[in-house]
């Protein structure tokens, strides 16, 4: 009786168990296509439920099935299972009936098979992989179109991983079920195995061996992208060689066809009981891999070594060259040579470039006594100049988090305390109802009055126990909705949300914000990347190293709606074609982008990035200049140089620009700077103006600080990026100083201005240029008074009511339009 209670409540929880993970699948599914359908992106959630579903089922049949066999080999070598019964105080022997161990291999095999069906799945890679997507290029070795190794390849390599792994859970699992019977065990003269135990694991082994030369094929294929370069120094020891075209590749293809025999006769042999043979077949098997792979490199280092061999090594630097530049877009890259190039306006810098660093920006934020915290720093070209708009958002949690507040300075000027200019002309912006920003909280339920946001509703019964189901939150089956139509806004976090919208694209680092009136918008770009495009070297994107990154699209996230519009690129990669096609609702081309999309499109920085780094290691077609660096602005102060960009106008037009200075070290000069314009006519240009070396630059920059005293003898002084603008007449170096205490807002000591003629130090940008600015007062005397009588009536009303934060607010911009912020 009491073994028959125990089986029921194990059957019971067994019970709840599975119905508490199916319960879970489903809420998980009916919020993903809840999410998906209130983006208006059904199309991505359908292929990738047909996807996943796919790969889950095929994953439980082969690995419940696999599992099966060999536990049932393990089952049918069992005679008898007797277990000891107590009864009273009496134990008892009883023999399990051979049907319930039948029933147990069963169980057991659905048990791993469940196991590797709920391994996450990459559903993207199998539907590329699907799609094979040609390239109608190939590579120059083995052959094959690029596409093979961009989709195919990355696919077969996760199955392959993804057998290995079923191969050694469930040769685990049968070495422990044989170990508890007595066909494996200890005796007088060593280890007794059985017969059927010595012909299961043959078979075993001999599977084992087939998944290496599986493993020894795809290495083949991969090698064309890692390589080895034995020859080389460690800055170049990835790219492809002569020892891996010559040696490893005949090697690895001989091995990996000799694998099938090498597992056939060890089946044979060990079925047979010819250990000897066996044991031979294995020691080749080892002799051939890893001995083999660690010697091969060792004993060709000393003819690949020689000045004749490296002569030899050319072509194969030349293609890896080539393929580099395909793979990460440098060929497109715009130079003087193949088209007019953008140039800052040089009479106008000290409107169109800022004296203030994002980091310097967002500590004035933080200082600001008015509260709240920093959310960033949104830049705008407008016919004043570059203006920076500082987002803050409240300290607190609850609704009030969602009420953000925008202040917009002059980005170039300073008031006479070295404070941040806040422009006379631009009132402080309310951006209400901010739900999605970078490093935003949990899921929150909000109403959509407007029928705007994009999130699941959250009004019915069943939809609130699903979505709290799928959080695992059971707070929100209590808690009371907001009206009208409330919705559950999931995903919150920018990147977060664009990484579930579009997992085959990857997000770049850079998360730039835009206001437009109360209007708040992200932009993200996306690439398309692949880790074994051949013989190209690798370029760090979103932390990982890869051979290929092709810019494939912009993300922008609508932060008071969620919604996320993905724009194409004009010039989309293979890969991205074929994401364009099979979801071809989904994509916007710039065509059709609102207006002011296509007009004040932020450069696009890590495209820039991606393009510069590769052109760093290949440059350009027929150079020959050798490797060069892009010389980041590391001469900035750490707390000062975190943040994003600090970006540029281009004179009266309305794109921004951002620049980066390319040098090379050894060659001792500059080559020129490289930059990612914005707006409509966003790109990537490369702007050749040969000068001095990078670290000149730097040094010229610290001594005209020193010299007018705001340098290193200022006690809390802080050096800000170098930034780089390109002129007609060459770049120009600007480098803002400041003085900033360790609890205090920093202020603006000094700006320093190198151009190809001087190197001059100024209390402000325009004092550093020469340039003469006018008051913001200098405005039209009507609009001034008018705008003085409105400031004053907001302070009026407010003080009628005790709005003191109002009063505040329009007292501060009353100090503003007067000069005396």
């Amino acid at each position: 009786m009491r073994t028959q209670s125990r089986r029921a409540l194990l059957g019971l929880l067994a019970v709840g168990a599975l119905v508490l993970l199916l319960g879970r699948w489903i809420a998980g599914l009916y919020a993903d296509r809840a999410f998906f359908e209130a983006l208006d992106l059904g199309p991505i959630w359908q292929s990738k439920v047909v996807a996943t579903s796919a790969l889950a089922s095929g994953a439980f049949a082969c690995a419940a099935l696999f599992a099966f066999l060999n536990l049932y080999a393990v089952r049918q070598s069992i005679v008898s299972l007797v277990l000891p019964r107590q009864v009273g105080d009496l134990e008892i022997p009883e023999a399990v009936p051979t049907e319930r161990l039948t029933f147990v291999a069963i169980g057991l095999a659905l048990l791993v098979g469940g196991f590797f069906a709920l391994l996450p799945h990459n559903w993207s890679a199998a539907l590329l992989a699907w799609d094979r997507v040609p390239f109608r290029e190939f590579d120059p070795y083995l052959e094959h179109d690029l596409g093979f190794y961009v989709a195919w390849v990355p696919f077969e390599r996760a199955l392959q991983e993804r057998s290995t792994a079923v191969m050694v859970s469930v040769s685990v699992m049968v070495a422990l079920a044989y170990g508890a019977t007595p066909s494996i065990r200890w005796s007088a003269t060593g280890l007794y195995v059985s017969a059927w135990v010595r012909r299961h694991l043959a078979v075993l082994a001999g599977c084992f061996v087939l998944l290496v030369g599986w493993d020894w094929r795809l290495d083949r294929y991969e090698r064309l992208s890692r390589g080895s370069g034995i020859w080389m120094d460690t800055a170049t020891d990835a790219l492809f060689t002569a020892y891996d075209h010559r040696i490893a590749l005949p090697y690895l293809a001989i091995a990996s066809f000799a694998a099938l025999p090498i597992a056939a006769v060890l089946m044979w042999a060990g079925w047979r009981g010819y250990l000897r043979l066996a044991v031979t077949m294995l020691s080749l098997l080892v002799l051939g891999g890893p001995i083999a792979s660690a010697l091969l490199p060792l004993v060709a280092r000393g003819p690949l070594s020689t000045p004749e061999a490296r002569l030899r090594e050319r072509p194969y630097l030349n293609t890896a060259a080539l393929f580099t530049r395909r793979a990460f877009a440098v060929d497109e890259i715009a130079g003087a040579d193949t088209t007019a190039l953008l140039m800052a306006d040089r009479s106008s810098l000290s409107a169109n470039v800022s004296a203030w660093d994002p980091s310097a920006l967002a500590a004035v934020i933080s200082a600001d006594p008015r509260g709240g915290m920093p959310a960033g720093v949104a830049w705008r070209a407008t016919g004043r100049g570059l203006e920076a708009v500082l987002l803050r958002r409240p300290a607190t949690d609850g609704p009030s988090a969602l009420q953000w507040n925008a202040d917009a300075v002059a980005a170039g000027r300073s008031d006479d305390a070295g404070r941040p200019y806040f422009s006379a002309e631009i009132s402080r912006a309310h951006l209400q109802g901010v739900l999605a920003s970078p490093d935003a909280g949990r899921a929150v339920v909000v109403a959509d009055s407007m029928g705007r946001i994009a999130a699941p509703a959250f009004s019915t019964t069943l939809a609130r126990v699903a979505l709290a189901w799928d959080l695992q939150d059971p707070r929100l089956l209590f808690r009371e909705a907001p009206g009208p139509r409330p919705r559950l806004v999931t995903h919150r976090d920018v990147r977060a949300r664009v990484r579930h919208v579009v997992p085959f694209l990857v997000a770049g680092p850079t998360i730039t914000p835009m206001v437009r009136g109360d209007s708040l918008y992200w932009f993200v770009e996306l690439f398309a990347v692949a880790e074994y495009y051949p013989l190209s070297e690798a370029v760090t994107a979103d932390g990982d190293a890869v051979h290929y990154a092709k810019h494939a699209a912009t993300a922008v996230v609508q932060a008071q709606t969620g919604r996320v519009m993905l724009i194409a690129t004009e010039r989309p990669d293979p890969v991205m074609q074929r994401w364009m096609r099979r979801f071809p609702s989904v994509f916007t081309p710039i065509e059709g982008a609102p207006e002011w999309v296509r007009a004040e499109r932020p450069p696009a920085l890590d495209v820039m990035v991606v393009q510069g780094s590769a052109l760093a290691r290949v440059g350009f077609q027929g150079d020959s200049l050798g490797r060069r660096r892009l010389a980041r602005p590391d001469d900035a102060d750490a707390d000062v140089d975190e943040g994003p960009a600090t970006p540029f106008q281009f004179g009266n037009d309305s794109s921004l620009g951002w620049a980066l200075p390319m040098d090379i070290p050894w060659a001792g000069r500059t080559l020129g700077v490289l930059v990612a314009r914005g707006g409509a006519g966003r790109r990537t240009e490369y702007h050749r103006a040969p000068g001095p070396r990078w670290t000149s630059v730097l040094e010229g920059l610290q001594r005209a600080a020193d010299s007018a005293g705001f340098g290193r003898a200022l006690p809390d002084m802080r050096r800000g990026r170098v930034q780089a603008i390109p002129t007609a007449a060459g770049p120009i170096w600007v480098q803002s100083y400041y003085a900033w205490p360790a609890d205090g807002a920093p202020r603006l000591a000094g700006v320093v201005v190198t151009t190809s003629e001087r190197t001059v130090a100024g209390r402000t940008l325009s004092e550093a240029l020469g340039e003469r600015v006018l008051p913001s007062a200098a405005i039209a005397p009507d609009a001034f008074r008018e705008r003085v009588a409105t400031l004053y009536e907001a302070m009026l009303a407010a003080q009628r009511v005790g709005d003191w934060r109002a009063y505040g607010e329009a007292w501060s911009a009353l100090g503003r339009l007067l000069d005396r912020p």
